[in-house]
């Protein structure tokens, strides 16, 4: 089954170029030119990703966010942008990564691959803030392995066992 790719972007430009390569790699693209009918959509279709400008009319890219945080947050949403600073100290829970614009093609190539690849424990684990745990595992194929991380030391100094 074909992954479904919603690319939400005031530039047609921008959408039409994405949705063509998106296309010739084999994934269902649709497009919406802002984010006013963006929930209506999710809701109505299944995505497997969003890729979301910020700064569009009607509707802007932080609502849009901030919707799909609370309503659909298994979603991943990859941002992409022309701001200089979109972080603005503001996280959500469905937003997964940022580009900013001018978009680096073979980049948002491998976030979208990186993205769709993640497990729905994995992203659980993501939301949550829950660290990873069990077998050594590569965020992209070819990436040397990643450890396991240390289990945290739930003893306080007073309370360890002798030896430790």
């Amino acid at each position: 089954m074909k992954k479904r790719i919603l690319v939400v972007d005031d530039d047609q430009s921008i959408r039409e170029s994405l949705k063509k390569v998106l296309e010739e790699l084999g994934y269902e693209t649709a497009l919406a030119p802002d984010g006013a009918d963006v929930n209506l959509r999710v809701q109505a279709q299944k995505f497997d990703l969003v890729i979301l400008d910020l700064n569009m009319p009607r509707r802007n890219g932080w609502a849009v966010l901030e919707n799909l945080s609370t309503a659909h947050p298994m979603i991943p949403v990859l941002v992409i942008t022309g701001l200089s600073n979109p972080a603005s100290g503001t996280t959500f829970r469905c937003q997964t990564d940022v580009m900013l614009k001018p978009i680096d093609v073979p980049v948002l190539l491998k976030k979208i691959e990186a993205l769709l690849a993640e497990t729905p424990e994995a992203r659980l684990r993501r939301l949550s803030g829950t660290p990873a745990t069990g077998p050594a595992r590569r965020i992209n194929p070819g990436d040397p392995l990643i450890p396991p991380p240390e289990p945290p030391d739930t003893f306080p100094p007073h309370a360890r066992p002798p030896g430790t």
